[in-house]
């Protein structure tokens, strides 16, 4: 009997759980319910742009979690791929990402019969959970699955969410950053307000640049910084004491981590290096030409190390004590976003350029700061004569998709997932395994899925330094558990 599949969103984080699926089981029914924009590309990788690079390099970029250099050797069989993004330690364009996961699928969906696996692509989702433990598509079918993986992607799980920018939302020059859907909205002269100075709001201004924007370009961000620079971490270095498999059998605790990091960074670098790091200017120019200095010169090279230890910390999670996990959230969080969040090099120098013009202002402030002047016509920032055109919101959580909204909101009020409300109005999950916890009673028999969770929902309940790569590996311990699972199953997942 065919275990039968339900994959709600086709993104990266759905794709990768298909594609995990197809290479090492069999006897498979599987649904996959998205629109055919997002397919294969989601949220991230929507924009086809050369000018938006992953941030992570192409050996730590893959949908096999036990085969890292899977999208090197996939980039090294094309002839029509520029040299450049042919090496372990490139940063490459999103859109070959994209592509890589649409080849690879297929590659496996031509080897499907082989397995005796069947595969249905619907272009719409399913929206509705009810009592009865069915789930509704848009078009009013009712399904029927015992077990469920939501697959969020950037796509935000929070209940009745509200656009962070209010009144100004309403205005004409408002653009709902869709993850960079701009084209055709602001004109070549436009003066462009971008709230918010995380990746998204760097991937803003590279697509305003890539369409010959002219106009002006002013960053609002709370803390005035930018995202740290990245380049080649240490190319094939290996380290001694953070290697994951010495982990396996060990009980880790923040004090023993930090005791191996230090032990292990002066066998790379210096403790100089690393203190100008983190000696964050007030001046984000300043900073911005630091981090590229320390990259030129791989004064960064002990960042392989920082990426062990954040891929301990996601691996291992559940090995933490409660304390050591609190901890690490509030001490540390400002120390692991500052090297999650960075660019790469060649994207920081594009970003050098326009503050040396002019054309790029940092503003350390607050939108609560930014109005709307009828007479003017556009947006201004208090005590500032600059007027804006256009004002973009940065922040990805404002992507929201009104159907999975309504799809988890119904799951929520029926009980079959929970929320953490220590967690952000996360879903509390188990970290080692991805399931969801419900609030039914272990022995009841209530015939309600079992529910797990992968990808960037879990953006709150992990530590995580490469979604990609993390994704990948989730999604090889859900497949791993269904293919001892001999009850019928349904994943789902949204936009990643």
């Amino acid at each position: 009997m065919k275990k039968k599949i339900a994959i709600v969103g086709a993104g990266p984080c759905g794709i990768s759980v298909l594609i995990n699926l197809l290479k090492n089981l069999s006897n498979l029914d599987i649904s996959i319910f998205d629109i055919n924009q997002n397919f294969c590309k989601g949220n991230s990788f929507r924009v086809d742009s050369d000018s938006l690079l992953l941030n992570t390099t192409v050996d730590t970029t893959s949908v096999f979690y036990e085969d890292r250099l899977h999208f090197f050797k996939w980039l090294n069989s094309k002839k029509d791929i520029p040299k450049k993004y042919k090496l372990k330690s490139a940063f490459v364009p999103r859109n070959l990402a994209s592509k890589y996961l649409f080849e690879t699928l297929n590659e496996y969906l031509l080897k499907s019969s082989e397995k005796n696996n069947n595969v249905t692509i619907f272009d719409f989702f399913l929206f509705k959970y009810d009592a009865k433990h069915t789930f509704i598509d848009t078009s009013m079918n009712e399904y029927l699955f015992k077990y469920v993986i939501l697959c969020t992607g950037h796509t935000s799980s929070s209940i009745n969410m509200k656009c962070k920018l209010g009144e100004l939302s309403n205005n004409d020059g408002y653009i709902e950053n869709s993850f960079l859907n701009i084209n055709g909205k602001i004109h070549k002269n436009d003066n462009v307000l971008i709230i918010g100075s995380n990746l998204s709001a760097i991937d803003t201004m590279l697509l305003l640049n890539e369409s010959k924007h002219q106009g002006k370009i002013c960053i609002l961000s709370k803390s005035g910084s930018l995202p740290s620079v990245r380049s080649d971490m240490g190319g094939d270095y290996i380290p001694k004491y953070l290697g994951l498999e010495g982990f396996k059998n060990e009980t880790i605790s923040v004090n023993h981590l930090k005791r191996l990091f230090f032990k292990e960074l002066l066998l790379l670098t210096t403790k100089e290096d690393v203190k100008s790091y983190f000696l964050i200017s007030k001046d984000p120019k300043i900073q911005l030409e630091t981090d590229i200095l320390n990259c030129i010169y791989s004064k960064n090279k002990w960042q392989v190390l920082v990426f062990s230890m954040l891929e301990i910390l996601t691996n291992y999670w559940f090995k933490f004590s409660t304390a050591d996990r609190i901890l690490i959230k509030n001490k540390y969080k400002k120390i692991i976003d500052r090297f999650i969040s960075s660019m790469p090099l060649e994207n920081a120098l594009l970003l050098k350029d326009y503050l040396n013009n002019g054309r790029l202002e940092i503003t350390k402030s607050s939108h609560e700061n930014v109005y709307y002047s009828n007479s003017k016509k556009g947006f201004l920032i208090k005590n500032k004569n600059v007027v804006y055109n256009k004002i973009i919101d940065s922040s990805p959580i404002n992507i929201e998709n009104k159907d999975f909204s309504s799809l988890l909101n119904s799951m929520l009020e029926v009980g079959v997932v929970k929320t953490n409300i220590n967690r952000l109005n996360s879903l509390d999950i188990d970290n080692k395994f991805f399931k969801c916890r419900n609030d039914f009673d272990a022995n009841s028999n209530i015939d309600a899925p079992i529910v797990y969770a992968i990808g960037p929902t879990l953006r709150n309940n992990l530590i995580v330094s490469n979604f990609f790569l993390e994704s990948s590996r989730q999604a090889n311990i859900i497949t791993n558990h269904i293919s001892t699972s001999r009850i019928p199953i349904i994943i789902t997942g949204v936009t990643s």
